[in-house]
């Protein structure tokens, strides 16, 4: 559980070292973003950081946890099933609520932050899905295999709409 999460922390990192390496320099200050989508911006990325935690109790929990000698947790899987569902819920209405906040926004920061949230949803219905399809298929090894590269695949988007330009931040050059 930990390591993944570390990874997480590293796939991060890595990211906006990237991002940031892209960003040559800065020609034109936007306007502020609102408060209320400056919020929602936070508790979404928040939302999706209690996703990917949980995601990790319910591996650890389950079947698939490590070797046959691995010590796993002793909670019920389908309680912390429950509780991941519900914070990917909460994420994925989140999501929605900035989505929509921001549909009519015409400046060009809030078309890329737009954008990102857009990946973003499409990822989380995907890895949502297979979310589902293991868990009533008995915990299948494969879809594990496939929800923890989706949970990388989600993770990158987070980091996508984190560091997507926000109508609060300055853009690179043309």
């Amino acid at each position: 559980m930990a390591h993944f999460l570390v990874s997480m922390f590293l796939v991060a990192c890595a990211f906006m070292l990237e991002r940031s390496s892209r960003i040559e320099a800065v020609s034109a200050v936007l306007r502020p973003v609102p408060a209320d989508v400056r919020a929602l911006h936070r508790l979404l990325v928040a939302s999706a950081c209690v996703a990917v935690a949980t995601g990790t109790v319910v591996t650890a929990t389950g079947p698939h946890a490590g070797d046959e000698d691995a010590v796993r947790f002793g909670f019920q899987l389908v309680s912390v099933a429950r509780v991941h569902s519900v914070s990917v819920i909460v994420t994925v209405g989140l999501l929605a609520a900035t989505m929509l906040r921001l549909r009519s926004a015409r400046d060009t920061a809030a078309r890329s932050l737009r954008q990102a949230l857009g990946t973003m949803a499409f990822v989380a219905v995907l890895q949502g899905s297979i979310g589902y399809l293991q868990y009533f298929t008995g915990v299948p090894v494969l879809l594990v295999g496939f929800h923890i590269a989706g949970a990388t695949a989600f993770w990158l988007s987070v980091c996508n709409v984190t560091f997507a330009p926000r109508p609060d931040e300055v853009l690179p050059a043309a």
